[in-house]
């Protein structure tokens, strides 16, 4: 019933402000839920988050492409398929999105190639693999980390120009 009264909404008064509208009704409806059912409100605000932290394969992908250090390289190592594969093949968890793990494991090749290099470590994979994973576990941003250090810190640095 939600579904067909936000469509018939949306049909009838087209335009954004349909949408303000109708997310200051939900808005203020979520808050009844969390002072009245916390637990739901939680569960709720985790869907949310998921679908907000979400980062595509076109975004990653223009991530890892705008991706380069001082020694001249850039763009990616890997392809994501090739990302995919590793993953299979070093029996990751299906939890880890392979999207981010992609972004990671290339941000990983071009920032710290230089340092993998003097390791003997460039052509590790398995090294890059759980460089990468410790990046994604590391809980410093919290939920979204991928999103928030490469989309919403960059989207805020050029709010500044």
């Amino acid at each position: 019933m939600f579904k067909e009264y936000m469509s018939q909404i949306y049909d009838r008064h087209k335009g954004e402000q349909a949408m303000y509208d109708t997310i200051d009704i939900i808005s203020n409806m979520m808050e009844k839920v969390k002072e009245t059912h916390p637990s739901v409100y939680d569960q709720a605000m985790q869907e949310l988050e998921r679908y907000l932290y979400n980062v595509s394969l076109a975004e990653a992908k223009e991530i890892v492409a705008g991706m380069y250090n001082e020694y001249g390289m850039s763009g990616e190592r890997w392809s994501y398929e090739q990302i995919v594969d590793v993953a299979k093949q070093y029996n990751l968890s299906d939890s880890i999105n392979k999207c981010d793990l992609y972004i990671v494991m290339n941000m990983w090749n071009i920032d710290y190639h230089h340092t993998m290099e003097q390791l003997g470590l460039e052509n590790n994979v398995g090294a890059y693999i759980m460089f990468s994973c410790d990046w994604l576990a590391d809980d410093d941003f919290g939920e979204g980390k991928v999103y928030k250090y490469f989309i919403k810190i960059h989207e805020e640095d050029g709010e500044d120009e």
